[in-house]
């Protein structure tokens, strides 16, 4: 399931850092008993993908991707989903 949230995509939050974030997009994918949160961002270090993985017991994960290597992590999954996933 698919979820894109509305809101202020304009909204600025701090990080870990103290650093300023800003929210370009954001979509929520919910599969099995977890929540992926997407987060297309941009602070003083450019623009980044974040991947949250939030479970149930409220463990989170994430994985920041830097904007020059989306592109390459697209075609991988491209690949992974051509040649294992039976849609």
């Amino acid at each position: 399931m698919l979820k894109e949230l509305n809101g202020d995509m304009g909204n600025h939050e701090g990080n870990e850092v103290g650093r300023l974030e800003k929210t370009l997009y954001t979509r929520k994918v919910i599969t099995r008993n977890k929540a992926f949160f997407l987060d297309f961002k941009e602070n003083n270090n450019g623009k980044f993908l974040k991947i949250t993985e939030s479970s149930g017991d409220k463990k989170r994960s994430f994985v920041f991707i830097p904007e020059e290597g989306l592109t390459e992590f697209k075609e991988a999954l491209k690949e992974i989903i051509q040649e294992y996933v039976k849609l």
